[in-house]
């Protein structure tokens, strides 16, 4: 039996359809698997540390405002399903930086048809974050004080969270006294955020002046630091200056060069999105300030250290830390 030509492009035809038909379905299959897959099912980097989304360090595991109890299992989003949760949003989501985003529902306990869902979207920097924020933002929010970068609107907040997230609570459900709780809930997951970022330093000398140093802010950053994924082990701590809070960063290289070529690297991430040099007179040698998202960076080295001062608000306190480091403790070797 011989086929001709038209017959052959029949068959072809229907090879081409069945085949496409099979790959939809495929991807109907990955999209049931993923969509409400548990968080442990996601693949994470295991040099994340700590991770937000991270089984054991989420802050979406043990995290609860008062009366409210988890209400659904933590979940994990990207690609497909990404898409199938976030609709047209999406395009404006998946930008190169956009790694995942973790959800959890929660509810009072008197009144379990009314829920608050936390949504954590992990941008790899603050300043992804700030622009996902401002794509993202409704045109009737209104900002409020609780963050740097933050919002309310009728039935949702939304903020940026240092040092990469952006975070969105949503009140889901029919009654109305879920959005009462969104900026106590915002307030309380700013509160629960900072305590599990910063690792605390609970031995060993540390490399800053005692001066102006707040009590118990000493932490230890592993990964990361500043959404920078080339700048690891750095202490921070929060001093107040001047009546303004300051965080301060120290990180020991293993020689003066690698400690001079860490601070042209960060300095280029933050020209790189965004930030501006200024030409300010500031009495320490090779010294950068850096002025990024309406806040001031302060960078320079100390020997094997580099320090700085990180996104303050007011140049001049930032400026007379940024002194006080580089003069460095009595007995700081």
């Amino acid at each position: 039996m011989f086929l001709n030509r038209s017959s052959i492009r029949k068959w072809l035809f229907l090879i081409l359809i069945t085949g496409l038909a099979y790959a939809a379905w495929r991807s109907g299959e990955m999209f049931r698997t993923v969509n409400h897959t548990a968080v442990d099912a996601v693949t994470f980097s295991p040099d994340a540390e700590p991770d937000f989304h991270k089984p054991g360090e989420s802050i979406l595991e043990t995290f609860a405002p008062v009366g409210f109890a988890p209400a659904g299992d933590l979940e994990a989003f990207a690609g497909n399903s990404l898409r199938r949760r976030e609709g047209s949003r999406t395009d404006r989501i998946l930008m190169p930086d956009f790694r995942r985003l973790t959800c959890r529902r929660f509810s009072p306990s008197p009144d379990p048809s009314t829920s608050l869902e936390v949504c954590l979207f992990d941008m790899s920097s603050i300043e992804s974050a700030t622009v996902i924020y401002y794509q993202l933002k409704p045109p009737d929010a209104t900002n409020i004080d609780l963050t740097r970068v933050a919002c309310q609107a009728a039935d949702d907040l939304r903020m940026v969270v240092p040092d990469r997230y952006y975070v969105e609570i949503r009140s889901a459900g029919p009654s109305t006294a879920g959005v009462h709780d969104l900026a106590a809930m915002g307030r309380l997951f700013v509160e629960h955020a900072d305590a599990i970022r910063m690792k605390p330093i609970v031995e060993g000398k540390i490399p800053f002046p005692v001066e102006g140093l707040l009590t118990n802010s000493l932490a230890l950053e592993t990964y990361g630091v500043f959404g920078f994924d080339g700048f690891a082990q750095a202490h921070i701590a929060r001093y107040r200056i001047d009546g303004t809070e300051l965080t301060a960063f120290v990180s020991t290289l293993n020689s003066e060069a690698e400690a001079r070529a860490l601070v042209g690297d960060y300095r280029q991430f933050l020209l790189r999105n965004g930030g501006t040099r200024l030409d300010t007179e500031i009495p320490i040698p090779e010294a950068s300030v850096i002025e990024i998202l309406g806040s001031y960076e302060l960078i320079f080295t100390r020997g094997i250290r580099v320090c700085g001062v990180h996104m303050a608000d007011r140049l001049a306190p930032a400026r007379k830390l940024a002194i006080t480091l580089s003069e460095g403790r009595p007995d700081d070797g």
